[in-house]
């Protein structure tokens, strides 16, 4: 009997985790959708919205038929698939327009791409299949603290445009302008924008260095192979993405914190260390597998 209540109970947290997982998906999805409405005269929320209808539609099949944990990874490509193109639409319309005292603002922004860590673990952890294989439960409780710790740190970089981005229009919209007499006639001078804020051009590398770190996450699913309640690692696959990572995601992130930390006096101490543990973690998980210790 107790054992039965067990199982109703861990039942349960199940399809709590997956009701959660399908209201911050959808509430996402909204705000995504409606950002580009808000910021630009075109109705681009269609698409946007759209974007996530083979995700939403393939998980909810596989809820009915056999929510696996491989089944799980695919529905995160999908989801992978819909947000990084949304993420890079709402940065190029709303630019430096974000606007702090609107709802649609960078701090609501924030929040919502925050909540893609979040569905990263609601999404892994409410696989049918755990409770049945040790190996597919420890697995998912790896990849959930490897791959959220990456996700926010992806996000934390889009963070750093936001802000900048806000203090853009922040200096843009005070009202400086100066009376200045010319010949009994007053001249005004519009505001100018700030000349020691992170450049634009240099604000959409970390916007699509972000990006790519995200994308990253499927490589880092596909190395794992699923089978029969078996868990093995594509040595080759992981030698190769962790590579990626630690140049192309870690070391860049690193790079552009550091410049940041000297050039803007923004302190990213925290996430440079972050980064640099990384590097570290991926060069010694690479000399493991090469040496077949993993």
């Amino acid at each position: 009997m107790s054992f039965l209540k067990e199982k109703l109970k861990a039942l349960q947290l199940v399809w709590i985790g997956r009701s959660l997982f399908l209201a911050l998906l959808m509430i996402q999805c909204g705000f995504f959708a409606a950002y580009p409405e808000n910021y630009s005269d075109d109705a681009r929320w269609i698409p946007i919205f759209l974007s996530y209808v083979p995700a939403l539609v393939y998980w909810i099949y596989c809820l009915g038929s056999d929510a696996a944990l491989i089944r799980m990874f695919f529905t995160w490509g999908l989801y992978m698939f819909a947000l990084i193109p949304n993420i890079a639409i709402i940065f190029a319309v709303a630019g430096d327009t974000f606007d702090k005292e609107q709802l649609l603002g960078p701090n609501t922004l924030k929040v919502m791409l925050c909540i893609t860590p979040v569905l990263f673990l609601f999404l892994l952890n409410t696989a049918s299949d755990l409770s049945e294989h040790d190996d597919y439960r420890q697995l998912a409780s790896r990849l959930s603290i490897q791959i959220t710790i990456d996700l926010f740190d992806a996000v934390e970089m889009l963070d750093i445009v936001l802000d900048e981005s806000q203090n853009s229009h922040c200096h843009a919209s005070v009202n400086v302008t100066m009376e200045m007499e010319n010949n009994g006639m007053l001249v005004f001078v519009g505001p100018q924008p700030p000349s020691d804020g992170i450049p634009k051009d240099f604000g959409t590398v970390m916007v699509a260095v972000a990006c790519f770190s995200l994308l990253l996450s499927l490589l880092q699913l596909a190395e794992n192979k699923l089978d029969d309640g078996k868990h093995k690692i594509h040595k080759n696959l992981a030698i190769v993405r962790n590579g990626v990572q630690i140049v192309f995601v870690n070391l860049a992130f690193l790079l552009i914190r550091a410049f940041i930390f000297f050039k803007y006096k923004k302190d990213e101490s925290i996430f440079i260390a972050k980064n640099g543990i990384a590097i570290f973690l991926s060069s010694l998980e690479i000399y493991w597998l090469k040496h077949g210790m993993v």
